[in-house]
């Protein structure tokens, strides 16, 4: 018997450790994962010193450790309630929450005392068990109290829950409750029932049903990690077990070769270890842990295949394939969204077993209609490029949108995976459940994530090559008289696009990279590298550098617009202030401004803008023109920069005193290489690129440009409005 609370105490110790160690390391920032872990080492702190009492001799020692083993009986029915508060998020409970932690700090302080044990004799058939002392009645109370209520309130919350939420209560209610309950039986020898504690081995209910609720219903997001803890302790369980078993129905037989037989048993456990656990390996990557996969070598292999390819037929079976391997699904289908009738078509099924997967609605004539999606879910999914996980829908919140998810769980599917490219839309990936019942996991919705990706863009490729094929073969029907024209015609864009391409390349190369040169040696002779200068040379060569300068500008501004009207200038789109940005652009020409004896000013927002979803880099140098263009223009008088909220819009405005605009100059300010009359006269250095390029950067933000002018003398405004990002309220999620 008392083996037996040995060896018990022992493995709900190590377990419970192991699981809260686990939880803690992959989730140290969240609070319900903290408080799970300090519910764990609760547990590890009663087990732990229970091994003790059962081998201890004199009533003095046992004493010591039933006194120990209290601080962790004290604190599991408060952590076990402040879990199922912080889970829920029930901020109702937090006063009783601060109660129940000033009652386990005050019952502490009295664990040593005779007030909560008063002594200890033999009982029924026990060495030495405890007394109760006054002070512990009241300990029982506050012990069942919490321990009754907490598991009150995960019930009532299993029942409010649904879907992926519901499941994960249930395990964790019933290995909770079990195991308190079965610790709880150490309460009876207290008052005289001849009960012993076996109820002790339930205690690991909570660790072995939490185990289960994370590998296979996505708790706490700590899978992979538990997939050999869970392995290795099934393993461990199986040789300890039996080896306690013999030394408890055979202690005369084994006592008589005791050492013997330990160094035997020892030698047995080593040896058959490593058999066992693989074993217990094979049989869960088999039935249990179907996803136990190698990220790495997934993405590598579907990204090399897709590589391979623009067969749009191929690409729909190399993820099909890939996709099943991976996650040992039942069936994988492709549907393409037609943008003009808001609808998605399956393009690929692979499912032959499952009729039902994928069979969507017929119309009168017979032919598959498509299938839609609420805005909501798209909004707050499919454009957020986020996977849409049904039986994670399954909650109250979404009660309006029940017959859309309904229906497409009607046709099999479990999961469908985004395919956005470049914030377009293509279409999404639709998998079924998997074979072995295992829900899609937080490590299956990371490599969906990243294959969706890579999806997206072959099959892009693959569709638009294929509707090229579709429309070379009609061309050459409908066109056959005109075909030599077209070719020829054809020779003369791929020439003129080749040309294009050579002066890109050698503005780039042949220019920039010269130009730079330039520009580093004549810094480097400026600051003295090769000796002191003159003044004449140091003005001279400081000429140079300016003139060099505008060159790099006329290259950089010319590179701009072939990447413009190339479609490949590339956007980094992030929240920001937009009044910081021209906070500092103001602050970096004021001294240019100084210099002209100009009153500049910035008249701020009175209170803080919205964000504004903007390329930082990008803005940064329409600000900076605009402003630099007024500070150009204006010989005196004054520069004045503002910034408010318009509307939906922010509205950004430049006023000057310079020279004007002519009327008929505005319509072609924003024109690319168009300049005021006149303008050359005032600022040799313009090319006429820089209101272009910023019309072109505004307009990619959302947003437009315009310029205002009385006429010549008479100082102009420059304006231009973007959309802020507007808040959501939780109401409308």
């Amino acid at each position: 018997m008392y083996t037996y609370f040995f060896v018990s105490g022992i493995f709900n110790a190590l377990a419970s450790l192991l699981l809260g160690i686990l939880v803690l390391s992959r989730g140290e920032k969240n609070k319900t994962n903290k408080i799970f872990a300090l519910l764990c080492f609760g547990f590890t702190a009663w087990s732990a010193p229970y091994v003790m009492w059962p081998i201890s001799k004199t009533k003095e020692q046992t004493l010591f450790w039933f006194q120990v083993l209290h601080y962790g009986a004290i604190l599991i029915p408060i952590f076990y309630y402040h879990f199922v508060v912080s889970w829920f998020a029930l901020k109702k409970e937090k006063i009783l929450v601060s109660v129940g932690y000033i009652l386990a700090f005050f019952f502490s302080l009295f664990v040593f005392s005779p007030f909560f044990i008063a002594g200890m004799e033999p009982k029924f058939s026990m060495r030495f068990w405890a007394i109760p002392g006054k002070l512990y009645y009241f300990y029982l109370v506050y012990f069942f109290f919490y321990y009754i209520y907490a598991t009150i309130l995960l019930y009532l919350q299993f029942l409010k829950s649904s879907g992926t939420k519901r499941k994960q209560t249930y395990y964790l209610l019933v290995g909770l409750a079990v195991a308190i309950a079965g610790g709880s039986t150490n309460y009876f020898l207290w008052f005289d029932i001849n009960i012993p504690p076996y109820g002790n081995a339930l205690a690991t209910m909570h660790v072995m049903l939490g185990t289960y609720a994370i590998i296979i219903h996505r708790l706490m997001d700590i899978k992979v990690v538990l997939r050999k803890y869970s392995v290795y302790l099934l393993s461990l369980a199986v040789i300890v077990i039996p080896a306690a078993m013999l030394q408890y129905f055979y202690p005369r037989q084994l006592g008589k070769f005791s050492s013997f037989s330990h160094i035997f048993l020892i030698i047995v456990a080593v040896s058959i270890f490593p058999f066992i656990r693989d074993w217990f390996y094979k049989i869960a990557n088999k039935y249990f842990f179907s996803s136990l996969y190698d990220t790495h070598e997934v993405i590598s292999q579907i990204s090399e295949q897709l590589r391979s390819t623009i067969d749009v037929d191929k690409v729909y079976r190399f993820i099909s394939q890939a996709l099943i391997n991976a996650f040992h699904v039942k069936a994988v289908g492709v549907l393409i969204y037609n943008e003009t009738k808001n609808e998605y078509f399956v393009q690929y099924n692979n499912s032959e077993e499952d009729k039902n997967f994928l069979r969507l609605p017929s119309n009168k004539n017979y032919q598959y209609s498509g299938m839609k999606i609420s805005p909501h879910l798209c909004d707050n999914y499919l454009r957020k490029n986020i996977p849409i996980i049904f039986d994670d829908l399954k909650d109250k919140k979404y009660e309006k949108y029940k017959n859309d998810i309904e229906s497409w769980q009607a046709i099999g599917i479990e999961l469908l995976v985004p395919l956005i490219v470049k914030g377009r839309n293509i279409g999404m990936i639709a998998l079924s459940a998997k074979e072995s019942g295992d829900l899609y996991n937080n490590e299956d919705l990371y490599i969906l994530n990243v294959i969706g990706t890579q999806v997206a863009i072959a099959l892009e490729n693959a569709l638009l090559y294929q509707q090229t094929l579709n429309f070379n073969i009609k061309l050459k029907k409908e066109v056959a008289k005109q075909t030599k024209e077209l070719i020829e015609a054809n020779d003369k864009l791929t020439k003129l696009d080749q040309a294009k391409s050579e002066f890109i390349s050698i503005a780039s190369h042949q220019l920039r990279t010269p130009l730079s040169i330039i520009k580093g040696y004549i810094s480097m002779i400026l600051e003295g590298n090769f000796g002191p200068l003159t003044p004449g040379e140091k003005d001279s060569l400081d000429k140079v550098y300016k003139s060099n300068e505008r060159l790099i500008d006329l290259v950089e501004g010319l590179l701009n617009i072939s990447r413009i009207e190339s479609g490949r200038l590339q956007f980094s789109f992030e929240n920001k202030q937009l009044e910081e940005l021209v906070a500092s652009v103001y602050d970096e020409l004021a001294i240019r401004a100084g210099a002209k004896n100009l009153k500049f000013e910035f008249i701020k927002p009175k209170t803080k803008l919205p964000a504004v979803n903007m390329d930082e880099s990008k803005m940064r140098q329409v600000v900076m023109n605009l402003i630099d263009n007024s500070i150009k223009y204006t010989a005196i008088g004054s520069v004045t920069v503002s910034l408010k909220k318009q509307k939906d819009n922010i509205l950004f405005c430049v006023t000057d005193t310079g020279v004007g605009i002519r009327p008929e100059d505005l319509p072609n300010l924003f024109k690319k290489f168009s300049r005021g009359t006149g303008s050359a006269l005032i600022n040799a250095e313009g090319t006429g690129l820089g209101l272009f390029v910023a019309k072109k950067m505004i307009e990619s933000h959302g947003g437009r440009i315009w310029a205002e002018s009385t006429g010549r003398d008479k100082g102009s405004q420059f304006y231009f409005e973007m959309p802020y990002v507007k808040t959501v309220k939780k109401s409308d999620v």
